[in-house]
C-alpha cells in the first residue's frame, strides 16, 4: 500500500514544475548549439583538429532536454554553423571536400540516433512523472473522499504480518496521521471492551471462511470517548488457496447512529402514542396503502397487523362502499387539509366478520418525499349513534304517549311503540289488586295471541316462590334480564303447567326483559319485553327498557287520573241533570199557586207589603227556573243529547229578538245598544231560540261588566260561508291568562264570582259549535271585549236577492 501525502501541495509543486518545463525545456535545447559555438570560437586552436569537438556535447544535450524536434533542429544547426564558421579555417581545397561532407554526414547521423533515443526516454520518463502525478492526485482524492465520508482504509499483508493504515483511519480513531505504525493488533487495543472479543472472533471466521462478514462496533479514543463505527474487511488468496492479504474500510457511523437512535427514539413514542390512543388510528400512503396500524384497529376490526399492512384501506369499508370512497379519497388528495373529528366525513366501518358499524373519520395529512401521507383518526360512533337513536326513541315516546289521555288507548300505544324497535313482543300488565291484569300486546313475529292471553292475561300475586317474570318484578320493584330464557324460567311463568310450557316453547323465545312502571312509589304495572329471533337483550338493553318504563308510567298514571276524573264529572253531571229535572217540575207548582196567590191578593184589599212579598217569590222561582234550565241544557250537552230546532230565520230578527230580552236590564243602566248589521244577509238556518239565547247572554254579560251610561254595539255580517255575529262593549276588558278559560264550565274570574253561575258561555259555546260554528272573544284591559261566533250558512239558504231589503235595527236607547 502506497503511503498517503498529507496535503496536495506536494501535488500542486509537481504539477507546476511539469508544466514550467514544457515551455523552457525547448528554449535551453536550441541555445545549446551557440553555446558550443562560442566555446569553440575561442577554444578554436586546441580543438582545429577536430572541428565536431564541442557540437557532439550540443546535440546530445539538446535531444536529451529538448526531445526528438529539439535534437534534430540542434543537429541541423550544428551542421550549419561548423560549415559557415570553421570548415573555411580548414584551407578548403577541392579534394578534401568529400571527406568534411562525410564527416558532417556521420555527425548528422549520429545527431539523429541521439536525438531518437532521446526521446524515447524522456518519454518514458516523462510517463513515469504523469503516473506519478495521477497516483498522487489520485491518493489526494481518495484521502479527501476518505475524510469527507469518514471512510478509513487499512491493509494487512497477512504474509509478511504488516499493516498500512489511511489518515482518515488515524483520524477516527482521534490520532495524527501516521503517529504511531499499527500492527496486526493496534487497532483491537481501541476497540471497545465489549465489542472487542466479537470482533475477534469476527476477523477470525473471515480469515477461516474467506467470506466478508460486515460489524457495527466501539472505538474508544484518546479522551475517552467512543464512537460507534462500521467495520468490513475482503481477504485475498494465491492460486493455492492461502490467505495473503486483507483489506477493508472502517466507518465513522456515530452521528447516523444518533440519528437513527433519536429517529427510532422519536419513532417509539409517536408509534407508543398512537398505540396509547383510544381510537383506531391508521397511516397510509397517496395509494392508500397502509402502512401502520396502532391495536385499536386490531381490537376494533378483528385483524392482525400483517392482515393489514401494505393492504388497501378500502378493505375496512364495505363492499358497496368501497368506490365511492375511492374516488373521495383521490378528490381529497387533489388539495389535502387537515379534516377534525365530526367535521369531515360519517362511513361505515366492515369488521372481519363482516358486521358493520358507523365510523366519524378525521384525516391529518404530512408531504414526504415520496408524496403525501395520510393519518386517518377513526371513532367508532355506534353508542353515540345508539344514544341519539335512543334519545329520539324516548323523545318520540314522550310525545306519542302525550298525544292522548284516553286510558286505553295510552295502554295500547306503549306496546305499539316498543315493537318492532326494542323487542319482537311486548306486554303491558297493569296492577289490579292483588294481580296483574295484561292490557296491551303487540307483536311483530308470528305469534299466536292465544298462547299469550292464556299465559299471561291475568298472574296472581299471591303465588309464592314468585322468582321469575312480571310477577316477581312487580313484587320486588326491581327490573329483571333474562338475557338467555331456558325451560327453568318458562316452567316458573306457567306454574308448571305442562301444556301452557309447550305452547310458549314453541314461540321460540330468546330473551326477556320485565321492568316496573313506578309513579312516586306506586307500582302502577308492569311491561314486558320479548325478543325471538333476534339477539339476545343486553345491560344497555335493560337502562333503555327502563327509561321507557318510567315515561310509559307517567303517561298511564295521567291517563288513569283523568279517566277518574272524567267518571267522576260524569257522575256529577248525571245526578246534576237528574236533580235539576226533578226540581223542575215542583218548582212549576209553586210558580203557578204563587201567581194564583199574587193575583187573588191583587184583587183583595190585603196590604202592599204582602203583594211586594209574592213579586219577590216570583222573581225568585223565575232566577230558579232559569238556573234550572242551564244546568239542564249543560247536561245535555255534556251528554250529547242536546237538540236543535232549525228554522229558517232573518239575521235582522235574530239580533232583535236577542236585544229584546236583555232590554230592561240596559235601561236600567242608561247603556245605549247600537246595531251595525250588514244589509241583505242571507236567511240563516238554525234554532232561532237558541241562536236569540247566546246573543241575549253575550249581551246580558257585556250590559253587566259595562259602565252606566255606555254604549254597546251589536252587528253582524256575512263571513265567507257563514253569517258572524259580534257583541261589542266599552267594559274594562278581560285578562291575557283568563281568557283560556272563559269558556270552560263553572270557571269564573275572582272578582265576578258572585255575579253568575259560570255556566252561561259554557252554554253559549255548546249552542254554537252545534250550530258548526264557532266563538271567541278578544279583549284588551281597559279597552273594553268584543265577542264574536258565527253560524254557518246551509248550501241551500236564500240568497240575498231572494227577498226584499230590510231596514237595519235602528239604535235601542234607555227610556
Amino acid at each position: 500500500m502506497i503511503s498517503w501525502p498529507s496535503s496536495a501541495r506536494t501535488l500542486e509543486k509537481k504539477i507546476k514544475q511539469f508544466e514550467k518545463n514544457l515551455f523552457l525545456r525547448p528554449i535551453l535545447a536550441l541555445s545549446i548549439p551557440f553555446f558550443a559555438l562560442i566555446f569553440q570560437w575561442f577554444s578554436l586552436d586546441v580543438i582545429r583538429p577536430f572541428i565536431w569537438f564541442a557540437f557532439f556535447p550540443a546535440v546530445f544535450l539538446s535531444s536529451w532536454i529538448g526531445g526528438l524536434l529539439c535534437g534534430l533542429s540542434a543537429t541541423v544547426l550544428s551542421v550549419v554553423i561548423v560549415w559557415l564558421f570553421f570548415i573555411p579555417y580548414t584551407g578548403f581545397v577541392p579534394g578534401e571536400a568529400s571527406r568534411y561532407i562525410l564527416m558532417s554526414l556521420v555527425f548528422f547521423s549520429t545527431g539523429v540516433l541521439f536525438s531518437i533515443l532521446h526521446h524515447r526516454l524522456r518519454k518514458l520518463i516523462r510517463f513515469q512523472e504523469k503516473t506519478e502525478i495521477e497516483h498522487l492526485r489520485h491518493d489526494i482524492l481518495l484521502n479527501e473522499a476518505q475524510r469527507i465520508g469518514k471512510f478509513g482504509s487499512w491493509a494487512w499483508d497477512v504474509k509478511h504480518n504488516r499493516v498500512q493504515w489511511s489518515d482518515e483511519l488515524y483520524r477516527i480513531l482521534g490520532l495524527e496521521p501516521q503517529r504511531i505504525k499499527p500492527t496486526s493488533q493496534t487497532f483491537f487495543e481501541y476497540v471497545h471492551p465489549e465489542d472487542r472479543e466479537n470482533l475477534m472472533k469476527v476477523t477470525e471466521e473471515v480469515l477461516r471462511t474467506k467470506k466478508s462478514s460486515p460489524m457495527d462496533f466501539r472505538v474508544i479514543l484518546p479522551d475517552g470517548k467512543f464512537k460507534i463505527v462500521h467495520g468490513v474487511g475482503e481477504v485475498y488468496h494465491n492460486e493455492e488457496g492461502e490467505v495473503t492479504e486483507m483489506v477493508g474500510t472502517v466507518h465513522d457511523i456515530t452521528e447516523r447512529k444518533l440519528i437513527e437512535d433519536a429517529y427510532r427514539e422519536s419513532e417509539m413514542k409517536f408509534r407508543g402514542l398512537l398505540e396509547m390512543a383510544n381510537d383506531p388510528v391508521v397511516i397510509i400512503d397517496a395509494n392508500g396503502k397502509i402502512e401502520f396500524v396502532n391495536r385499536q384497529v386490531k381490537n376494533t376490526f378483528g385483524y392482525q397487523d400483517e392482515e393489514l399492512l401494505d393492504q388497501s384501506i378500502e378493505n375496512l369499508i364495505p363492499e358497496r362502499h368501497r368506490l365511492f370512497h375511492l374516488g373521495q379519497r383521490s378528490e381529497y388528495l387533489k388539495n389535502p387539509e387537515k379534516k377534525p373529528l365530526g367535521k369531515y366525513l360519517q362511513l361505515l366501518g366492515k369488521r372481519k366478520d363482516g358486521t358493520e358499524f358507523p365510523l366519524d373519520i378525521s384525516l391529518s395529512p404530512f408531504k414526504t418525499k415520496r408524496g403525501w401521507i395520510i393519518t386517518a383518526f377513526m371513532r367508532d360512533i355506534s353508542d353515540k349513534k345508539r344514544s341519539e337513536a335512543q334519545q329520539k326513541f324516548i323523545s318520540d315516546t314522550g310525545r306519542i304517549l302525550n298525544e292522548t289521555i284516553d286510558y286505553q288507548e295510552c295502554i295500547q300505544r306503549i306496546a305499539d311503540i316498543v315493537v318492532p324497535r326494542l323487542a319482537d313482543a311486548c306486554l303491558v300488565h297493569v296492577a289490579e289488586g292483588n294481580s296483574l291484569r295484561m292490557k296491551a300486546f303487540a307483536h311483530s313475529k308470528n305469534i299466536k295471541l292465544e298462547i299469550i292471553e292464556n299465559a299471561f292475561s291475568q298472574i296472581s300475586l299471591e303465588q309464592e316462590n314468585l322468582m321469575w317474570g312480571p310477577g316477581f318484578v312487580a313484587k320486588s320493584y326491581a327490573a329483571q334480564l333474562i338475557e338467555v330464557v331456558d325451560e327453568t324460567f318458562l316452567r316458573s311463568i306457567v306454574a308448571h303447567e305442562e301444556s301452557l310450557f309447550k305452547e310458549l316453547s314453541s314461540l321460540g323465545i330468546r330473551s326477556w326483559i320485565s321492568v316496573p312502571m313506578t309513579v312516586s312509589g306506586r307500582n302502577v304495572g308492569i311491561i314486558s319485553f320479548i325478543r325471538c329471533a333476534s339477539k339476545k337483550y343486553t345491560p344497555t338493553d335493560l337502562n333503555m327498557s327502563q327509561l321507557v318504563a318510567d315515561r310509559a308510567a307517567v303517561a298511564v298514571d295521567h291517563a288513569r287520573l283523568y279517566h277518574e276524573a272524567q267518571v267522576a264529572i260524569r257522575l256529577r253531571e248525571d245526578m246534576l241533570a237528574i236533580v235539576s229535572h226533578d226540581l223542575k217540575n215542583p218548582l212549576g207548582v209553586i210558580k203557578g199557586y204563587n201567581e194564583h196567590i199574587y193575583e187573588i191578593l191583587r184583587r183583595s184589599e190585603f196590604d202592599k207589603g204582602t203583594l211586594t212579598s209574592t213579586k219577590a217569590i216570583s222573581r225568585s222561582v223565575k232566577h230558579m227556573d232559569r238556573l234550572i234550565c242551564d244546568l239542564l241544557d249543560f247536561a245535555k250537552i255534556q251528554s250529547g243529547t242536546f237538540s236543535l230546532q232549525y228554522s229558517a230565520n232573518c239575521v235582522e230578527d235574530i239580533a232583535g229578538d236577542g236585544i229584546t230580552i236583555v232590554r230592561h236590564l240596559a235601561d236600567q243602566k242608561e247603556i245605549k245598544i247600537e246595531t251595525k248589521i250588514e244589509a241583505n244577509l242571507p236567511i240563516v238556518n238554525g234554532d232561532r231560540g237558541r241562536i236569540c239565547q247566546v246573543l241575549s247572554n253575550l249581551i246580558g254579560n257585556a250590559i253587566k261588566f259595562s259602565p252606566e251610561q255606555s254604549r254597546i254595539e251589536v252587528g253582524a255580517k256575512l263571513i265567507g260561508s257563514a253569517i258572524q255575529f259580534t257583541v261589542n262593549d266599552m267594559g274594562k276588558g278581560i285578562s291575557p291568562e283568563s281568557i283560556p278559560h272563559l269558556f270552560d264550565r263553572y270557571w269564573q274570574e275572582k272578582e265576578t264570582a258572585s255575579l253568575g253561575t259560570g255556566l252561561g258561555l259554557s252554554i253559549a259555546k255548546g249552542i254554537v259549535e252545534s250550530h258548526k260554528g264557532r266563538i271567541w272573544v278578544e279583549s284588551q284591559i281597559g279597552q273594553g271585549s268584543t265577542f264574536y261566533f258565527t253560524i254557518p250558512l246551509q248550501k241551500n239558504a236564500p240568497q240575498p236577492g231572494d227577498r226584499k231589503p230590510t231596514q237595519a235595527l235602528q239604535p235601542i236607547s234607555p227610556t
